[in-house]
């Protein structure tokens, strides 16, 4: 008996990891860019740690495009700043 086996393409294969210093420093902050990230089909994950100095906001998709990301949370009212890395 012969047996095939094939993946087919694993999204995750093709994602990248960015993280942003923002100034998102609270949940209701948080509550204010969820559906703006949820809503991003590129976006598989995203978290901001507001228990950190520098509010760390991290982003992982594919396909991520800095500026979009960053224009929707400016709209918000809030600010990112692509960490190098």
């Amino acid at each position: 008996m012969v047996v095939e086996v094939s993946y087919v393409g694993y999204k995750e294969l093709d994602m990248e990891t960015v993280t942003f210093k923002s100034n998102i420093d609270s949940s209701d902050s948080v509550a204010k860019i969820r559906q703006l990230l949820d809503d991003d089909d590129n976006i598989q994950y995203w978290h901001v740690d507001i228990l950190k100095e520098d509010h760390l906001l991290t982003v992982t998709g594919s396909n991520l495009n800095y500026k979009e990301i960053k224009d929707r949370i400016k709209n918000a009212g809030f600010t990112v700043e692509k960490l190098d890395g």
